[in-house]
């Protein structure tokens, strides 16, 4: 059953309920794991949920549950804004955000779900909620590493943070015959987060 908004979510989930069937949920990513396919049920499919809003003053986004990082990350860094995420740009932001979220930007700014603000959860009693710090907070506990089966998330607010939109990055490389005092000291300065220091003779 495809969704475009809540109230198809709500629908989708009370129908299958009704008819007594297994539900699997389909985000916008590539889901490796095949657990967005269930067999002889009902797979409510939000991949076509691709609304997104970028708060710039705020620096938060908020973001629907059918959306990748490359269409997210191409609408925050149009402000020069990032959220840690996904390092393949097909993997869905719901997956990755509820699997905790592992990127490149993670050693600086925390998992993906670090980032998480709040999240709208359909319950199976169908009621739209709004998992937070501030509303029902043990929901929000809950989809932040406590388990699964809560509900199905319909969309995602997140704090940004200063990135880009020019990034450099790449490796440094000496030849074995050039003065090996050089690379220790670039390598000594290199701290990426204030917290762990890498030299080339692993100190």
């Amino acid at each position: 059953m495809q969704c475009i908004g809540t109230a198809d979510v709500v629908e989708s989930l009370a129908f299958a309920i009704k008819q007594q069937q297994v539900i699997s949920v389909r985000g916008g990513g590539h889901n490796v794991a095949g657990r967005a396919v269930c067999k002889n049920g009902v797979m409510i499919d939000l991949s076509l949920m691709k609304g997104m809003h970028v708060g710039v003053d705020t620096k938060t986004v908020t973001v629907q549950t059918g959306v990748t990082w490359c269409e997210l990350n191409r609408e925050t860094q149009l402000h020069g804004l990032a959220i840690p995420g996904g390092m393949i740009s097909s993997t869905g932001v719901a997956g990755l955000t509820l699997g905790g979220g592992l990127g490149a930007l993670m050693p600086k700014y925390g998992l993906t779900i670090d980032n998480l603000i709040s999240a709208e959860v359909v319950t199976v009693s169908g009621e739209a909620l709004t998992a937070s710090a501030e509303q029902n907070r043990d929901l929000y506990w809950a989809i932040r590493g406590g388990g699964g089966n809560f509900g199905i998330i319909t969309s995602f607010e997140f704090q940004l943070h200063p990135v880009g939109p020019i990034v450099e990055g790449g490796l440094i490389v000496y030849a074995e015959n050039e003065n090996r005092r050089n690379a220790q000291i670039l390598l000594r300065a290199y701290d990426f987060n204030q917290h762990w220091v890498i030299s080339a003779d692993g100190n």
